[in-house]
């Protein structure tokens, strides 16, 4: 008779014998471990012991939560940190990259600007396929590619002689580059985070306020120093730290798969030191075998688990036998098999492909691209209201500078408010996940009323006098800015779940491209015809009050859905609860006739039984 727990500790020491391998002091006689019950077999205790820590629901719950909101979830933070500052400050970079394509290839202002305006277009409509890629592949896969991209265009644009050349190096390429790189890096994040979800977003969105505050005066001091060619070989180089955030970037189902082996290798280890090992030994029949056959198997067992993956490998074939032609036998076996599994896994672990098959957790068919989002109402009103953002945001980056000149600032003062609005960019986006993490707080009336700030600073700029004043309302439109920046993924991940966010959060991104095109020719349009910066400020604060007035629509709307969801909901439950009630009172009513039959039936043979004995 087993004890009770059987199944689960064989199987825990076969998995410890077989993971520590070399680490056993092996004698030439030594009894092996009993042969691992059959899955049938392991059911069966599972099923007779009901309490079977191995396979224990509480069991499963702390694995998923030592999963999600546990210590490694803060490394993929340090990952989305370094993708944030390194991508975003490039792209906050570009008035700076507009003065040295004036200056190196002599064109004129419109055209030196295209190269720019066309890799953030770009960068933005790549949200979907960056989506797209982490469902099919992984984020790890999807960072590397970019990066790829990203240091390919960054060091070809160091070689162009004509300006035509920046719109595929600088345009094209750094634009797949940084657009497959940013979106990852959020999704991963909200994929770790459950509970400090909106803090971790926070942390990691910080790097893009440092990048902006940085990355600024390092590019002017580069290109100063070591020239054109040189300045753009050593940003490539700058960036080629995506491969180190990409390799931070662990996949979820591989995490799972890390700590459940671990956990199993603990739970063995313990149960072996307290003697529940020896006593399931001592119950198994004893296997003597000499270290050399010892060996032999071990290197056997290797050798069929590479073979299996690939090939089917018949049974009760001796070597010299004549063999099926997919067959390879273990005596003809190559010594370079090993050597193939070693850069197999390599490869699978530098590019790990999360959902090989297409099928997710609960069996169901995968969705690379969620294209019934394209037809979801509420959610393209949010988009509209992220375009009208963009707009504002992409103006406001653009000609904050000329308007503290307009306004008697100094050229050196004039660019020190961009650095402002990185200070504050720093502080909103750390500030805000603190904030959004607190029970009280309503995170769709937050981020509403951050869009309504945002549109009064920037009406504090029109009609700012001195340094300091613009300073702070700069600094104000960076600390907001930065909020619904990087809460962004937060709030979609609560209103429609973590399942669909790489997809909803793809088609955002990529509609704020159309903000991205669209910004600066109609206010440099505004300001040619009206003669003043102030115009262009008064069109940014009407987008950033018009996108709040959208944004409190889409809310309102996505309140409606979900309150009709959970009425229908109720009312399938109270039909559930009226059938099956109907069921009960027909089972009754038929259990009673049956019983009132049964009566009568006893009563006529009574009565039948009373009239024979009459005539009798």
């Amino acid at each position: 008779m087993r004890n009770k727990g059987d199944a689960a500790d064989v199987e825990e020491i076969l998995y410890l014998a077989k993971d520590q391998g070399d680490e056993h002091h092996v004698t030439d006689k030594t009894p092996l471990v009993p042969a691992q019950p059959s899955p049938m077999q392991l059911n069966k205790h599972r099923d007779e012991d009901g309490d079977d820590d191995m396979y224990n629901n509480d069991d499963e719950e702390e694995e998923d939560e030592d999963v999600v909101d546990g210590t490694f979830g803060w490394v993929i933070v340090l990952g989305g940190f370094l993708t944030q500052m390194v991508n975003v400050g490039l792209m906050r970079t570009d008035g700076i990259y507009f003065l040295q394509f004036r200056a190196r290839f002599h064109e004129n202002a419109q055209l030196s600007a295209w190269p720019g305006a066309t890799s953030l277009t770009i960068q933005s409509f790549m949200g979907p396929v960056a989506t797209a890629l982490c469902n099919r592949f992984s984020v790890r896969t999807t960072v590397i590619l970019a990066t790829v991209f990203n240091v390919s265009g960054l060091a070809l644009s160091g070689y162009c002689t004509h300006i035509s050349q920046l719109f595929f190096t600088y345009g094209i390429l750094q634009g797949i580059g940084r657009g497959l790189t940013i979106t990852p890096g959020i999704f991963l994040v909200n994929m770790y985070f459950n509970k400090m979800r909106a803090r971790a977003i926070g942390m990691s969105m910080t790097g893009a306020g440092l990048g902006t505050f940085a990355m600024v005066p390092l590019h002017q001091w580069l290109f100063d120093t070591f020239g054109f060619t040189n300045a753009y070989l050593m940003i490539a180089a700058i960036a080629t730290s995506g491969f180190l955030a990409a390799a931070l970037f662990r996949p979820l189902s591989m995490h799972k798969e890390i700590k459940r082996e671990q956990r199993l290798k603990e739970r063995a280890l313990r149960k072996q030191t307290n003697g529940i090992a020896q006593g399931v030994l001592n119950e198994g029949s004893k296997i003597f075998v000499d270290e050399k056959a010892r060996n032999s198997l071990k290197q056997s067992e290797r050798e069929v688990e590479s073979l299996l993956k690939d090939k089917t490998v018949p049974t009760g074939t001796r070597c010299g036998n004549q063999q099926d032609f997919n067959y390879i036998s273990l005596c003809e076996m190559p010594n370079s098999i090993e050597k193939a599994s070693c850069i197999k896994s390599v490869l699978r672990t530098c590019f790990p492909i999360e959902h090989k098959q297409g099928i997710s957790n609960n069996g169901e068919k995968r969705k690379i691209f969620h294209f019934e989002l394209l037809k979801d109402i509420p959610f393209l009103i949010l988009c509209m209201c992220m375009v009208f953002f963009n707009i504002a945001n992409k103006i406001f980056f653009s000609f904050l500078p000329a308007l503290g000149t307009s306004k008697g600032l100094s050229e050196p003062e004039a660019s020190l408010l961009i650095s402002a609005c990185g200070v504050g960019d720093i502080f909103g986006r750390g500030a805000a996940g603190f904030v959004m993490d607190q029970p009280w707080v309503i995170p769709e009336v937050f981020y509403g009323s951050v869009l309504f700030i945002c549109a009064g600073a920037t009406a504090l700029l029109t009609v700012a006098q001195g340094f300091g004043m613009f300073c702070v309302g700069a600094a104000l439109f960076g600390c907001f800015g930065g909020v619904s920046i990087s809460q962004k993924t937060t709030l979609l991940a609560g209103i429609l779940g973590k399942d669909i966010l790489t997809t909803s959060f793809g088609i955002m991104y990529c509609s704020q491209g159309f903000g991205t095109l669209l910004g600066p020719p109609i206010s440099g349009a505004m300001k040619d015809a009206l003669g003043s910066y102030d115009y262009p400020f008064y069109l940014t604060a009407g987008c950033l009050t018009f996108s709040g007035f959208l944004f409190i629509i889409s809310c309102l709307l996505f309140a409606v859905r979900r309150r009709r969801r959970k009425e229908k909901e109720e009312e399938e439950q109270q039909k559930e609860g009226f059938s099956s009630s109907e069921n009960s009172d027909e089972t009754s009513r038929d259990c009673s006739d049956d019983a009132e039959r049964g009566l009568l039936d006893r009563r006529e043979k009574a009565d039948d039984n009373d009239g024979d004995n009459d005539e009798k």
